[in-house]
């Protein structure tokens, strides 16, 4: 578990997760000349249930 203020809240699945995204939002926003469309199609069709559990812990912890 991943410490924010105090309360260890966040798994270590959804940091590296979160960490991925970002990577990726990268490569989206300023490598796109060199993107892979085969990884795109990849990560849409297999990892959306990474950012339905990441929308539902910020939507549950931005209501507390």
């Amino acid at each position: 578990m991943v410490n924010i203020l105090g309360d260890k809240i966040i798994n270590e699945t959804l940091k590296n997760n979160l960490c991925n995204m970002a990577g990726f939002r990268n490569i989206l926003v300023h490598d796109y000349m060199k993107l892979d469309r085969g990884l795109v199609y990849d990560i849409i069709n297999n990892n959306l249930l990474s950012y339905y559990q990441i929308k539902l812990f910020y939507s549950f912890h931005l209501l507390l």
